[in-house]
């Protein structure tokens, strides 16, 4: 704010003063914190307006003065987070608000396979054992292939190839929370050399070819 003062009699014919003052706005305390999966690891985001200190209680026995904390919540439940927002230059002084927080269990996944000690050109069945509360799975069979589906039914695969394969199974819950288990599965598989009755490789097909299986 500046006075200026006019005056011709004077011989300086006018004078100024200028005084700066702090402004306020009433404190609001508002912050955004979604729902999470265990472990969370929560990163709060603070929309208060106005304020100078913040108190944060994670409703879990934890606090922290911290404008933007991160908080780790290692256990599953609800938890009331309260916010408490101060400005002694403010007209309503301080403000707190509060949101309830679910952090989910996650799902466990879980699966068995046979044969176990593999046979010869024999497709892999693949049993889904995860938790009741799994409700999505994607399968990968560590062949580059694999299988996004809401079925617990038993699924099978052929491998095309010897080898040992890492299969894996994606577990996923109503609330996003996943959990992954894999374990080694090991294929057999022998190709097969079928001739034909004549073979003139000079001559038309079919005869000319030999066919791998």
């Amino acid at each position: 704010v500046r006075l200026i003062l006019n005056d011709t009699v004077y011989c300086n014919v006018g004078d100024s003063l200028t005084r700066e003052f702090n402004l306020s706005p009433i404190v609001k305390a508002q912050f955004e914190l979604p729902n999470g999966c265990v472990p969370y690891n929560a990163v709060i985001e603070n929309t208060t307006i106005g304020g100078q200190t913040y108190f944060l209680d994670f409703g879990d026995g934890t606090t922290s003065t911290d404008k933007v904390p991160v908080k780790l919540f290692p256990n599953a439940g609800t938890f009331r987070v309260k916010l408490v927002v101060s400005d002694a230059n403010s007209c309503n002084l301080i403000d707190s608000t509060f949101r309830d927080i679910l952090v989910q269990g996650a799902p466990t996944a879980a699966f068995t396979f046979a044969p176990v000690t593999p046979v010869e050109n024999t497709p892999t069945t693949f049993t889904n054992n995860s938790s009741p509360d799994a409700v999505n799975f994607a399968w990968s069979f560590g062949d580059g292939e694999g299988l996004e589906t809401s079925s617990r039914v038993a699924i099978t695969h052929q491998y095309n190839q010897t080898g040992i394969f890492d299969a894996c199974l994606l577990a996923i819950n109503a609330s996003g929370c996943t959990d992954t288990l894999c374990l080694p599965v090991e294929a057999l598989v022998v190709p097969r050399l079928d001739l034909p009755n004549a073979f003139t490789p000079l001559g038309p097909a079919p005869n000319n070819q030999i066919v791998v299986r």
